[in-house]
């Protein structure tokens, strides 16, 4: 009967962790982690304090006022159909050009920094590019939503081994990317500016071919018209002319027959006054002779004051002294018989007749009529014919318009006379006045919520933190080195048991 040995059973693990014995593991090797602890520790902190520090300078930027852009939106060109700037559109230009690869060429290419890069840095253009893209930090707000881009701010920070250098690049940066939005801006403006003038001005050059035209049309339409008004004017001043001065002799007949007519009836009233007077005389002689005979039977030859006569002759009848035709007996024989013999020798009574002066006058008036004599001289009767003046001011009016031919064929320029002319010149000169206004107008793109300024302490490295992680991960090491350990013993004090 064969006897078998048993084979070997391969050694069993237990896979429950005890945690009192892991405990006793790492306590028992508290000098390694301590010692491992210690040892990264001191490697960071040695890392730390001669590592490079990195400053860092930071700025905060808003959307313009209303006021930074006033110089810029101009009141005048809102009825020119320009796109205007707006705060919005003016910040969101800055920040495209902010986040842009010109902004820092354009910055490069100032004087002072490319003294700096080649001479501190030692940098070409490119790496200069590079060095300047990867130490600088934009962050932009939300463009699309309007209310967030109005709250929010861009923040810009730039970082450098120098405090200084990341506060100056950082200026810098800012007003290069300024200077270069505000010059878009502007540029854009002037030409958007300079195409609305380049439009107006051949606007202004059609119209003012087209008024050429419309001037020619016309001068041709008053020469025309003027030939044949003319023509027929000239025979209707002719023809009332003549009716005018068939009229005026006329009137010089009918004068000279009424002046006629007037002295026949003036020699007639003449004549009738001279035969009144010599029968008032004749009856006056006859008077005075019956006065002359009473006289003579009184015996009065000198005057006698009548009444006193009456007194004195009481046995003679009385005579009235105020009846209507009174006696003068009292007068004297004397003086009757003198008074008598004058009336009989008188030759006219024209002398004596009151009205005869002024018939004469009117007779002598009459035998020179003035207006006969002026419508005889006359000679030119334009100023007394109506119709002969309306003749003559369509006659003026054709000469006017003459003038007017001459005017418009010397016109050598059509604005004053065209109101389109004028609208488009003032639009030119607005124009104008806006393109030197824009060209000197001072306007900011953004506004400053963080200025820059000089950073007072390193942003890198932590010193404390790297210490503090180093003292971690020395410690976590110091415990993996020590479990490594005891596991290794362990197997090899359970290989040696088997």
């Amino acid at each position: 009967m064969n006897q078998h040995n048993p084979a070997p059973m391969p050694p069993q693990y237990d896979d429950e962790i005890d945690l009192y014995e892991l405990w006793q593991t790492i306590w028992s090797q508290k000098w390694l982690i301590a010692i491992a602890t210690i040892i990264m520790t001191v490697i960071a902190g040695l890392y730390a304090i001669n590592m490079t520090p990195t400053y860092q300078s930071e700025a905060s930027l808003l959307p313009p006022s209303s006021a930074q852009i006033d110089s810029i939106r101009l009141s005048e060109l809102s009825g020119f159909n320009l796109e205007r700037p707006t705060q919005e559109s003016v910040y969101q230009t800055y920040l495209e050009n902010l986040t842009s690869s010109e902004a820092i060429m354009h910055l490069l290419r100032l004087e002072p920094h490319q003294a700096f890069i080649q001479n501190e840095l030692q940098l070409s253009e490119t790496q200069a590019y590079r060095f300047l893209r990867k130490n600088l930090t934009i962050t932009t707000p939300e463009i699309s939503q309007k209310e967030v881009f109005k709250l929010l701010s861009t923040r810009i920070a730039f970082q450098a081994s120098s405090p200084h250098i990341s506060y100056e690049i950082l200026s810098d940066f800012l007003s290069a990317s300024a200077d270069l939005t505000t010059q878009e801006i502007r540029n854009s403006l002037l030409t958007s500016i300079e195409l609305k003038i380049s439009r107006l001005l051949s606007e202004y050059e059609q119209e003012n071919a087209r008024v050429n035209r419309e001037i020619e049309a016309e001068i041709k339409r008053l020469e025309e018209d003027d030939l044949e008004s003319k023509t027929v004017l000239l025979q209707k001043f002719e023809l009332e002319n003549q009716r005018v001065n068939r009229e005026i002799q006329a009137e010089i007949k009918r004068l000279e027959e009424t002046d006629i007519e007037h002295k026949e009836n003036l020699t007639e009233q003449i004549k009738l006054l001279r035969e009144k007077a010599k029968l008032d005389r004749e009856f006056r002689i006859a008077r005075l002779k019956t006065d002359l005979n009473i006289a003579q039977a009184l015996g009065i030859e000198t005057p006698v004051n009548p009444s006193d006569y009456n007194r004195q002759a009481g046995n003679v009848s009385r005579i009235d002294i105020n009846s209507q035709n009174p006696s003068r007996y009292w007068l004297g024989t004397k003086a009757l018989t003198q008074e008598i013999r004058s009336l009989q020798q008188r030759t006219s009574d024209d002398p004596f007749i009151s009205e005869l002066p002024d018939l004469f006058r009117q007779l002598e008036a009459l035998n020179v009529n003035q207006r006969i004599e002026r419508l005889k001289n006359r000679q030119d009767n334009f100023p007394f014919s109506e119709e002969l003046r309306s003749i003559q001011a369509k006659l003026n009016q054709l000469d006017e318009e003459n003038i007017r031919i001459l005017t418009l064929k010397n016109r050598t320029d059509n604005f004053p006379f065209s109101d389109s002319l004028r609208s488009l010149h003032n639009k030119l000169e607005v124009l104008n006045e806006a393109k030197t206004k824009i060209a000197q107008a001072d306007f900011s793109v953004f506004r400053v919520a963080q200025l820059p300024m000089v950073p007072e302490n390193p942003i890198k490295p932590n010193k404390k933190l790297i210490v503090a992680v180093a003292l971690v991960l020395g410690g976590m090491l110091g415990i993996f080195i020590a479990l490594i350990r005891g596991a290794v013993r362990k197997r090899k004090q359970m290989q040696v048991v088997d």
